[in-house]
């Protein structure tokens, strides 16, 4: 199995699955694919003893930056709108 290397963008104490949960599947929705160009398909939730850890893997971090970056440029993104 090849490793994939995951950015871990958030790590918090006292967690809320549901929070977290509901926050990673937003990643997923078709607005956020609206602004952005794609979707976040694949995100890892930790949590061990109250503390967690969520992240993506890094490679579709950066892509979906990179999506947003060209399309923000491009003029397709009001951001007012958002």
């Amino acid at each position: 199995m090849r490793a994939h290397t995951v950015k871990i963008l958030v790590k918090e104490s006292n967690v809320n699955f549901l929070n977290w949960y509901t926050l990673a599947e937003g990643f997923h929705q078709p607005v956020f694919k609206k602004y952005v160009g794609r979707v976040l398909s694949n995100w890892l939730i930790y949590i061990k003893n109250d503390s967690g850890l969520w992240g993506v893997p890094e490679k579709e971090w950066i892509l979906a930056g990179e999506s947003f970056a060209r399309r923000f440029q491009a003029g397709k993104i009001d951001i007012h709108e958002i």
